[in-house]
This record gives C-alpha cells, sequence and structure tokens, in this order.
C-alpha cells in the first residue's frame, strides 16, 4: 500500500521546434508538475508575468492550477513528471533549479517515465518519484547553505578535489584559498569538524573505495590515483581508517563497509554539488601534513 505516500499520476516527453511549434494554449494541471529540460530551450510563461527560460539541465516545479504557456526558442526536448506529494513534506512553490551537474536526476526522471508506462512497474515509478522529492530536498538544502559558506573555504575543498592525485600541502591550499594555513584549519573545524588535511585523506579514502573494487587496477595504481606515492604507505593509512586492509576490501566491499561503524558525516558542498560521505574515524597527525601525499 502507498497510502498517503507521493505517487506519480501522469509522464510524458514534449518536443518542440521554433519553425513548427505544436499547437499549446495557457493551461494548468490540477498536481504538481516536474518538467525537465534534456535538450534545447523553452520559454515557459506563468501568470501574474513570471516566466523561465530554460535550457539543458533546467528543471522547473510547478505548483497545481498554475496557468502557463510554454513557447520554443530552438528544438526542445522535455519530460515531465505529474505527482500527488500524498503527506510528503516538500517545497511545492513555483522554481527553477539546476540539475545538469547531477549524475542521478535526470537519469531517475527519465526511468520513471519507463517505469510507470508499464502496470507492473508503477510500484518501483512511485518509488523512484519519491527518492527524487527527497534528493530535491536535499539539494536545495545544501545549496543553501553553501550561499552561506565562506568563499575561501569553497575555493579550498574545489582545490582539494582537483588535487586528489597530487602532492598536497596545507601551505599550498592556504594559498588557493587566499587565507592564512592557521586560519583555514579554524575556518575548516568550524564548518567540518576537520582539519584540511583530515578532510583531504577522508576525501582520497573515498575516492579509494571506489576504485578498489575495479580488478583491472593494481594496488600501486589505486595509491597513485588516491594522491600516495608510496603503496605500502596507502596500504597502512588505508588500514588505519578502516580497520582492514585494502585487499580485504577489494574482496568484500560490501561486508566491510557493514562492519565498519562511521563515526559521522560531513557535507561537502562545491560548486552547487553537494556530496555527503562518511568520515574516515579517527585521524593521527602527521608533520605539517605532508606525509599525505
Amino acid at each position: 500500500m502507498e497510502e498517503n505516500q507521493a505517487i506519480v499520476t501522469y509522464v510524458g516527453q514534449y518536443r518542440g521546434n521554433v519553425e513548427h511549434p505544436p499547437e499549446l494554449a495557457w493551461h494548468a494541471h490540477r498536481c504538481p508538475e516536474l518538467v525537465w529540460v534534456v535538450e534545447g530551450r523553452n520559454l515557459t510563461r506563468f501568470e501574474h508575468g513570471v516566466a523561465f527560460d530554460c535550457g539543458p539541465g533546467s528543471l522547473l516545479v510547478t505548483p497545481p492550477e498554475t496557468w502557463h504557456i510554454q513557447e520554443d526558442r530552438d528544438f526542445s526536448v522535455l519530460h515531465y513528471v505529474g505527482f500527488d506529494p500524498g503527506g510528503m513534506a516538500i517545497d511545492l512553490s513555483l522554481r527553477q533549479l539546476m540539475i545538469a551537474a547531477d549524475d542521478c536526476l535526470g537519469c531517475w526522471l527519465k526511468q520513471i517515465g519507463v517505469l510507470f508506462q508499464n502496470e507492473r512497474t508503477i510500484h518501483e515509478a512511485n518509488g523512484l518519484l519519491r527518492l527524487v522529492l527527497t534528493h530535491l530536498t536535499g539539494l536545495e538544502k545544501d545549496r543553501n547553505r553553501l550561499r552561506q559558506r565562506h568563499p575561501a573555504l569553497c575555493r579550498a575543498v574545489a582545490w582539494l578535489e582537483e588535487h586528489l592525485a597530487s602532492p598536497v600541502t596545507l601551505e599550498e591550499t592556504a594559498r588557493a584559498s587566499g587565507l592564512s594555513p592557521s586560519r583555514l584549519n579554524v575556518l575548516f573545524r568550524r564548518e567540518f569538524g576537520l582539519s584540511v588535511m583530515e578532510l583531504l585523506l577522508r576525501k582520497r579514502m573515498f575516492r579509494a573505495r571506489l576504485l578498489l573494487p575495479d580488478p583491472m587496477l593494481t594496488m600501486a595504481e589505486v595509491a597513485e590515483m588516491t594522491g600516495f606515492s608510496d603503496v605500502n604507505y596507502f596500504i597502512r593509512r588505508f588500514r588505519q581508517v578502516h580497520g582492514y586492509t585494502p585487499a580485504v576490501f577489494r574482496r568484500d566491499p560490501a561486508r566491510c563497509l557493514q562492519k565498519f561503524s562511521w563515526t559521522g558525516t560531513t557535507d561537502v558542498a562545491i560548486h552547487g554539488e553537494t556530496r555527503s560521505e562518511p568520515s574516515a574515524g579517527p585521524f593521527r597527525k602527521t608533520a605539517r601534513g605532508n606525509r599525505q601525499k
């Protein structure tokens, strides 16, 4: 039973062409609607003079009973999903979101359309819709938090992300952020509960967990891709963080992660994207952070 839960009410795809536009009129829907622009550009006008010029990766949240009309600016492809929110506490206000950088949302929205058209998989379509709505809520909260974050933190975290496979020091990261090393560490601990080098290690361990199940990569290659020039030092640090060696993790990742008790999570938002990653347990201090290469 899906009583009082969000469910899909209709799905569809719109294809527009500025040279031969379909005949559309002002209209409104009885339920909220998500409209995802896959290709081209589309101008959607709403009542009271509100309009959104949408390109690829745009997502419109349209409240129920809101009159609107679409005008093609180019050849365009749109996917739309109407839904009943049920008892879900979600924001149904009219707005435009950019989801092009999100690896999941576009895929999920497309799959909802496929699943809903088969009566045997409608339940799965509804479950995926609820995942989309929950993900959108979290995404917007994270973006709001990002806008309130010190710009130097965003610059520093972005720099760390770009150099996960390279030698990194606190001093270099501080220069990239525009702050002194001590001031940057203070801001990091205040925002993330971790020092700069602790966050770097945690993100390198996260990448290592993604790479280790790949049988085509040697242990030395995984170490190099996560910023460790010495494979033995990589193995030692991985074991300190997780409680088991990379080889054990490679044999059975799912079981290893079930055994591991995370100490918490830290949301690190970069350029409008947020990734919530498991924190990497206790850290040992290293001289000036330089051993983490």
